[in-house]
């Protein structure tokens, strides 16, 4: 499915739960597809030295504490997922979280 056909549907109030079920795909295999990709992400990042080991650890937890959350949302009840924070964001900042400080 295009971006902007996920996008379009996500407008008109369906959430990544709604679209994934329409497109024959469960909910397990979406969480399990999007976790892996995250955490492959942070792994990255650990690699590349611009996060510690830990400061992934926190935020792959946050991450799969909030996935049903995320895969939820419509455009009434929220902000829906956009490829603006993506899996990993701008990353940790120097004690572990990304709020800035």
């Amino acid at each position: 499915m295009r971006t902007s056909d996920v996008n379009t549907q996500l407008q008109s109030g369906r959430s990544i739960a709604d679209i994934t079920k329409a497109e024959g795909m469960t909910i397990d295999t979406l969480n399990s597809k999007m976790t892996d990709a995250f955490n492959s992400r942070l792994q990255h990042h650990v690699t590349g030295g611009t996060m510690t080991q830990p400061q992934a650890a926190t935020i792959a937890a946050r991450f799969t504490a909030n996935l049903d959350t995320m895969l939820s949302r419509t455009a009434s009840n929220g902000p829906v997922a956009s490829s603006a924070g993506g899996a990993g964001g701008r990353g940790a900042d120097n004690d572990g979280d990304n709020d800035g400080r």
